[in-house]
């Protein structure tokens, strides 16, 4: 008797120390001893998708486990981020977080399951590609000001063709409309390639586009203006907003990595040092540049400045995008 309760007694403090004491840590300081999940809320063959499939071929190398790729496409990005925010905190499933996207889906959408700030923990950002202000090359303006002035003269009489509604280049569109006084007539198409195919074929007068398009298409486009700080490097022909119409403005579609806001910090370090060297690497650096990527130096802190930054200029904007 005295036997079976000492056995009894001997479980009960291995559970204890499995459950309760010892092991959590642990199975922290391991990690990761299996694959991990890099999930992307688009279509394979994006600018999202192949710059993550880039990315986890080098954080593999950091990590010494596969980092797998899974598409999960729909409703602007809500179905891969909601899976995201329902899989464990336990730095085995992350995933790529596309600004503005995911801050419109929170703030024009009822019931959303995951706030893009509070939800999440960064992970890692060097992608930001700023939105352009692009017409074809025989269009009659030359530059940002000749657009605006006629714009103004004539409002709504100008066709603006762009990914939409409630895309980065949407919000760009309706910030521009605010900042300069002007009034275009917005025709949304569900993706960069669409709309840049539509403006192409004369369906528009101008777009907004991302680096990453234009650069694809720039022997038939003329770009007039981009919202950056000062003139990208991937671009430096085309002047900024600021310098073309005298007003700064800033908008991009920035993409970084995230996992979940429970995510246990030691876990979370390990992640981000993984991110940080894998970005770093010049293997990395090269092939990202031979693809086009908009690489930009961010740290995880400063991506989640922005990211809580937008968040509120999103709230300010979200009007235009909600239906009354």
């Amino acid at each position: 008797m005295e036997k079976r309760k000492l056995i009894l007694i001997m479980g009960i403090l291995a559970c204890l120390l499995v459950f309760g004491l010892g092991l959590s840590p642990a199975f922290s300081a391991e990690y990761p001893t299996k694959p991990i999940k890099l999930l992307v809320a688009y279509k394979a063959g994006g600018s999202t998708d192949a710059a993550a499939r880039l990315l986890g071929v080098f954080m593999e190398k950091q990590l010494g486990q596969a980092v797998t790729v899974v598409n999960l496409p729909g409703a602007g990005g809500q179905v891969g981020w909601t899976r995201l925010v329902e899989s464990k905190p336990d730095g085995y499933t992350i995933g790529f977080i596309n600004l503005p996207a995911i801050n419109l889906v929170y703030a024009t959408r009822k019931k959303v399951p995951f706030h893009p700030v509070q939800s999440f923990a960064p992970v890692g950002c060097n992608i930001s590609d700023p939105n352009t202000i692009l017409v074809t090359k025989d269009s009659r303006f030359k530059n940002i000001k000749e657009l605006l002035d006629y714009a103004r003269t004539n409002p709504g009489k100008l066709t603006a063709v762009a990914d939409g509604p409630v895309s980065d280049d949407h919000l760009a569109l309706v910030r521009i409309q605010e900042a300069a006084g002007v009034k275009f007539k917005f025709v949304p198409y569900h993706g960069g390639a669409p709309s840049m195919a539509a403006l192409l074929g004369k369906h528009g007068d101008l777009s907004v586009h991302n680096v990453f398009d234009y650069i694809k298409h720039k022997e038939k486009l003329r770009g007039l203006a981009q919202l950056w700080p000062e003139r990208y490097s991937m671009i430096p022909e085309i002047p900024t907003f600021e310098e073309g119409a005298g007003i700064k403005l800033v908008g991009s579609s920035t993409r970084g990595v995230a996992a979940l806001a429970e995510t246990p910090p030691d876990v979370l370090a390990k992640l981000q040092d993984a991110f940080k060297k894998a970005t770093s690497d010049p293997e990395y650096l090269s092939k990202a540049e031979k693809m086009g990527l908009t690489l930009v130096e961010m740290t995880s802190s400063e991506f989640w400045k922005f990211n809580s930054d937008l968040q509120e200029s999103v709230d300010k904007y979200k009007h235009f995008f909600v239906k009354k």
